[in-house]
């Protein structure tokens, strides 16, 4: 009997499987593991730093700089594996970055929002989370909330939010990958005012701290290259250190 045979005759006995959301099925429609929207663990985002407006802007050039600098990379390197960074994912990635709240950590943006935004396809903007979630730059928390009804009405009474994002780059990026952004993130810092140190040291303490899965190694010939990536960026910062006044 052929596969398709087998499932024919699998469907009449066990009956057509009724969709979520069926009046005559009322499942919740919503995704594994998504956590009401005021659940704690829904919102997991903390301040940027202080919560300082110039802390949150060296936060996201760090991570904006970081994806371009791993977009060349690829690029010139020939990279072709998994989750290649394209050029398009960088205003993508740069847009999104624009409904972080520096001063809580919040950080919720529907898809429809980023495509309205941007002018990117539904498919392109869910490729670009996926390569930043790839490489560590971000990771997400589903949510979901509830559906008012009326009393006896029929349907499902939870529906999907949209995501929670949050950053907890040194545990997922690369050590490569983690050394570039952090030097980035230094030498942003060291542009305002104050001890740039204690303030990265302080910016780093706003990580999440819950550990996510690890990305997919990246192999041997890749990390070489960002050891390389991350000594041209030092040579580059020493330079430019040298001819500043």
């Amino acid at each position: 009997m052929s596969v398709t045979a087998f499932g024919a005759v699998a469907n009449r006995l066990v009956g057509r499987r009724k969709s979520k959301g069926d009046p005559e099925c009322p499942t919740d429609p919503v995704r594994s593991y998504s956590y009401d929207v005021d659940d704690h663990r829904a919102n997991p985002g903390k301040p940027i730093g202080d919560g300082s407006a110039g802390q949150g802007w060296a936060f996201k050039q760090a991570l904006i700089g970081t994806l371009k600098d791993l977009c060349t990379m690829h690029k010139t390197k020939g990279y072709e594996g998994p989750h290649k960074v394209q050029p398009s994912y960088l205003r993508t990635f740069e847009k999104m970055l624009d409904f972080l709240d520096h001063k809580t950590g919040d950080f919720f943006v529907s898809y429809k929002r980023i495509v309205d935004d941007t002018g990117q396809s539904r498919g392109n903007v869910s490729a670009m989370i996926e390569c930043a979630e790839h490489w560590g730059f971000m990771d997400h928390v589903r949510r979901s909330e509830k559906v008012e009804r009326a009393a006896g009405q029929p349907g499902p009474r939870r529906k999907q939010a949209c995501n929670s994002y949050l950053f907890n780059c040194e545990r997922r990026m690369e050590k490569p990958l983690w050394a570039i952004f952090w030097r980035r993130l230094m030498s942003n810092l060291k542009r305002l005012q104050g001890a740039a140190v204690r303030a990265a040291a302080f910016l780093k303490r706003s990580f999440n701290t819950v550990a996510q899965p690890a990305p997919r190694a990246v192999g041997k010939e890749l990390a070489q290259q960002l050891v390389l990536l991350d000594q041209a960026v030092a040579r580059r910062d020493v330079v430019g250190s040298s001819a500043s006044p």
